[in-house]
């Protein structure tokens, strides 16, 4: 249905003088309908549901039904509509005051539809909101239009002069693709929290490892179980010294954790002949509080010696083959000295996959029998890929969950020497070329393209923009679809957030990702976080998190965890998840857990 001519008459649209952003009544973003709309024509960016626009169309309906026992002809019809519509314009937020159910109508507009429509509104009003206050401004022009008029129509949005802005914010940048985010704050106190991560079990809770060896779990409703998951920080090693690379450093979950309750760890412990190395560990939970771990039931899987105090990488990831990778620096100091990062014998700098449902021989773990390196006598048969020198948080892509694009691509951050910070993609085989290389360029030019089989970096950057990188994740979630298929990752030290995409051609194109000005976030958000960015998580839904502190010391409790969200554009609340807290926890014990213990898988 189309507005009448001569609503349009008075309408001057200047875009500049709106400075409104499109928020919903519930002060949210806009979003797209699943289905065009039986009675509202908001399909691409509104704020009605498909649930929403039938109770519309129903009131609309009841109305229809009213007019002839009323007396009332149908001539107003088109107004009614486009009037109760005005609840799915994208500018919902600001059209309505606070207990009204039509909107603000702008001026000599509201003069017009009042001297042919009163008793048809009197009707709508009614069968909305009985609103008494209203239906008694219908005495008279003057009183209904002093309700209903905006009292700086600058200043705001009006009707019918917000359905041509609704139709031309479309082709605004911000409701296509995030120019800027905000981000909401989950949860503090952290002691440099350095890992999130969900068990895959349909719990909906979310682990927070601290640098000091303690594993925290937050509920479905974002609150801190009192009595942490895990706690080895007296078999942890890392000092209080700002910036200590050292410490508990990843943490994973079992693809089965559900049944078996298996999870590992990555973290530095001492040398009984003094120095540290680090230890990668398998745990389990309880046997009947999947909440709280058994720290007496570690098996030592694997450990490295390091010779100096920084580069010791720090992830795990399984991969979608179901195999353990294991992400460890090149050992430290400056320039890799030892050159361990090409050392075939040395399992620094190096990335490994090893089989923990396994083991080969006395090892505690087996090889799986399609590592690159199995049959080299060269080379530790654990190795995936080579030539790292402090790979520093990585990110699995679970594929679009529509059409499985990208599935099990792993992209990770190397912090660079002096000069460029890289990310790679995780390649079988793969030699990413350092100490010879750092970025695309040379740095010890008697290695450099001498480390076949080389493979370069996605992109990199210097030192003007940040000065260690942090590896992130790719946003396959619901609630932010302009953030769709981005790889989302930042800078420890700069404190700058970037986001990068691959195109048709293949080509990765990065882009800052800047916070949006306080006025455009919306209620819960916030246009900041602290500046060093410790690392990254991802929830089952496929949302990104960022992990930051404002002293990066492991005893300083300044950490927070953020959800990263987008304020222009948001999920259709039919299709995205539901409200945290809305679906139990699982916290009863695990089925047939008796029967899966010391089993493997």
């Amino acid at each position: 249905m189309q507005f009448l001519p001569i609503l349009l008459v008075n309408v001057v649209v200047v875009l500049a003088q709106v400075i409104e952003q499109p928020f919903c009544s519930d002060s949210l973003p806009p979003f797209s309908s699943a289905e065009r709309g039986r009675l509202c024509l908001y399909k691409d960016y509104g704020c009605c549901t498909d649930g929403q626009d039938m109770v519309l169309l129903d009131t609309y309906i009841k109305f229809y039904r009213e007019l002839r026992p009323r007396g009332l002809g149908f001539e107003c019809n088109g107004v009614i509509v486009s009037l109760l519509c005005e609840n799915c314009n994208p500018f919902a937020g600001t059209l309505f005051e606070v207990g009204h159910s039509l909107p603000l109508i702008c001026g000599d507009s509201c003069q017009t539809i009042y001297k042919r429509c009163a008793a048809q509104i009197q009707l709508a009003i009614e069968l909305t909101t009985n609103n008494s206050v209203a239906i008694a401004s219908l005495s008279s022009v003057a009183s209904f239009c002093s309700m209903m008029t905006p009292s700086n129509p600058r200043a705001g949005l009006c009707f019918p002069q917000s359905q041509t802005i609704a139709r031309q914010v479309r082709s605004n940048p911000n409701t296509q693709e995030s120019s800027c985010i905000c981000v909401e704050k989950i949860a503090e106190n952290f002691r440099n929290p350095l890992a999130f991560r969900h068990a895959n079990d349909g719990s909906q809770r979310h682990f927070i490892a601290e640098q000091i060896g303690v594993v925290h779990i937050l509920g479905p409703d974002g609150n801190r179980f009192p009595t942490p998951f895990l706690d080895i920080s007296s078999r942890v090693f890392v000092s209080s010294r700002r910036g200590d690379e050292r410490g508990f450093l990843g943490l994973e979950f079992h693809p089965r954790h559900f049944r078996n309750g298996k999870f590992y760890v990555f973290y530095c412990t001492r040398r009984s002949t003094g120095g540290f190395k680090t230890r990668i560990s398998e745990f389990e939970v309880l046997l009947f509080n999947t909440d709280v771990a058994d720290p007496n039931s570690e098996r030592i899987l694997l450990e490295i010696d390091q010779p100096y105090g920084n580069h010791n990488g720090g992830e795990l990831l399984f991969g979608d083959d179901g195999y353990l990778y294991i992400f460890s620096g090149d050992g430290g100091a400056g320039g890799d000295p030892q050159n361990n990062a090409q050392n075939r014998n040395s399992l620094l700098g190096k990335v490994l996959r090893i089989d923990v449902n396994s083991r080969d021989g006395d090892l505690p773990y087996g090889i799986p029998a399609d590592n690159p390196f199995l049959n080299d006598s060269n080379t530790r048969p654990e190795i995936y890929a080579l030539g790292v020198r402090n790979i520093w948080r990585c990110g699995k892509d679970p594929g679009d969950f529509d059409t499985g694009e990208g599935k099990g691509r792993i992209i990770c951050g190397d912090v660079g020497q002096g000069r460029f910070e890289e990310l790679d993609l995780l390649v079988k085989g793969a030699n990413y070329g350092w100490r010879g290389r750092e970025g695309f360029e040379c740095f010890n030019r008697q290695q450099c393209g001498r480390t076949p089989p080389e493979v370069l970096p996605l992109i990199t950057y210097a030192r003007d923009e940040g000065q260690s990188i942090t590896g992130g994740h790719f946003y396959r979630g619901c609630d932010s679809p302009n953030l769709k298929g981005y790889y989302i990752f930042g800078d420890y030290q700069s404190g700058r957030l970037f986001k990068m995409k691959e195109d048709s051609s293949g080509n990765w194109n990065r882009e800052t990702l800047s916070f949006c000005d306080g006025s455009v976030c919306m209620k819960g958000q916030q246009s900041f976080a602290e500046r060093f960015i410790l690392s990254f998580g991802q929830d089952r839904e496929g949302e990104v998190y960022m992990l930051s502190t404002d002293d990066p010391r492991s005893s300083h409790p300044g950490g927070k965890v953020y959800k990263i969200v987008d304020p222009y554009r948001r999920g259709n609340p039919d299709t995205c998840r539901a409200e945290p807290g809305s679906i139990p926890r699982v916290s009863a014990g695990r089925p047939n857990i008796a029967s899966s213990r010391g089993r493997n898988g």
